[in-house]
C-alpha cells in the first residue's frame, strides 16, 4: 500500500503543515471450522517518513455457540495523525488563543472487545438481543487542554494516561410484520490526563439512551421513523 497527504494548516503563530508520504505492507490470515468457528489474523507495517515504522497488528474471532448465539472478539493496535486546527474549529468562534506547545506525535492505541449476540424466540417472532463492549487505552494522544486559562486552548501530546470504557445493550422486535421496535443503551466511561491530574473528559454523557419505532406500508412504498435520543449530563 502507499499513501500520500499533504496538510496546509496555518493559523496565527501556529505552523502544522506537512507532507507525509507512508509506504506499507500489510498479511492476512483467515481460519474457519465449519461455520462454528473463524478466525482472522492481521499484521501491517507502515514506514512514515516523519514518524518512522508503526506495527500494527490484529485479531478477529467469532464464535456460534448455538444457532441462536454467536460471540465475537477483537483485539488490534492503531494509530492516526492528528490535524489540530481541522479537528477544533469551533474553537475559533470564542477569543481564546490556540497554542501548539509542542510538534504533535500521531496518536497511538490498543483496543480490545466482544459482542455477543443473541436472537430469542417471543409469540412466534425473533427478538435480537446484542450487547458488546470495547476497552481503548492511548499509548499518545494529543490533548486539547480547556482548562489551563480560560483564555488558551493548549495543544499538547499525552502526559500520562488515557482510556475509554464503551458498554451498549441493544434491542429489536418485530411488533408486526410492518411495525418494529428498536432501543438501546451506552455506558461511557472516558478519562485522559488534563494538566497533570486523571479526570473525566469534558463535554462527554456517560450514560446515553435511543429509541425507534419504524413502519412500512405494504411493498415498502412508504416508511416511517420516530427516533429518540436521551443524552445524560
Amino acid at each position: 500500500s502507499f499513501l500520500y497527504d499533504d496538510f496546509n494548516e496555518n493559523y496565527i503563530d501556529s505552523a502544522l503543515s506537512r507532507q507525509e508520504v507512508v509506504p506499507g505492507v500489510y498479511y492476512e490470515y483467515s481460519f474457519s471450522r465449519s461455520e462454528k468457528f473463524i478466525f482472522m489474523l492481521g499484521a501491517r507495517t507502515d514506514f512514515h517518513n516523519l514518524y518512522g515504522t508503526y506495527f500494527s497488528p490484529r485479531l478477529h474471532t467469532k464464535l456460534q455457540l448455538t444457532d441462536e448465539i454467536s460471540f465475537r472478539m477483537a483485539l488490534g493496535r492503531g494509530y492516526r495523525t492528528p490535524n489540530a486546527l481541522v479537528e477544533n474549529t469551533n474553537i475559533l468562534v470564542s477569543s481564546r488563543r490556540f497554542i501548539v506547545e509542542e510538534a504533535p506525535l500521531p496518536e497511538v492505541s490498543w483496543n480490545l472487545g466482544g459482542s455477543l449476540t443473541a436472537t430469542i424466540s417471543l409469540s412466534e417472532k425473533d427478538l435480537t438481543l446484542v450487547t458488546d463492549y470495547f476497552y481503548t487505552t492511548f499509548e499518545n494522544q494529543l490533548i486539547y487542554d480547556l482548562d489551563a486559562s480560560p483564555r488558551e486552548l493548549r495543544v499538547y501530546n499525552l502526559r500520562g494516561t488515557s482510556y475509554a470504557h464503551s458498554f451498549q445493550i441493544e434491542t429489536s422486535y418485530p411488533i408486526s410484520e410492518r411495525l418494529n421496535v428498536k432501543a438501546a443503551y451506552k455506558y461511557y466511561d472516558v478519562k485522559t490526563t488534563l494538566d497533570g491530574r486523571l479526570q473525566d473528559v469534558p463535554f462527554n454523557a456517560r450514560n446515553r439512551a435511543f429509541a425507534n419505532l419504524s413502519y412500512s406500508t405494504p411493498y415498502d412504498k412508504w416508511e416511517f421513523d420516530g427516533t429518540l435520543h436521551w443524552f445524560g449530563s
